[in-house]
């Protein structure tokens, strides 16, 4: 993820941990993955419900 810029190093104050933060690029990538999460979350709770635009052979 930091590689493509979606996430870069942030400040701590314990030498101990490495923390992340997210990018701006980062942010809109969330941004734009979370409705397919959401739906994804969704037909778990209810087996059935996911909608693809994929034909099953």
């Amino acid at each position: 993820m930091e590689k493509k810029g979606w996430i870069e190093p942030a400040a701590t104050d314990d030498a101990r941990v490495r923390a992340w933060q997210l990018t701006q690029l980062g942010k809109n990538k969330l941004e734009e993955a979370y409705p397919s999460w959401k739906e994804v979350q969704q037909s778990l709770k209810n087996p059935g419900t996911v909608q693809t635009d994929k034909e099953t052979p």
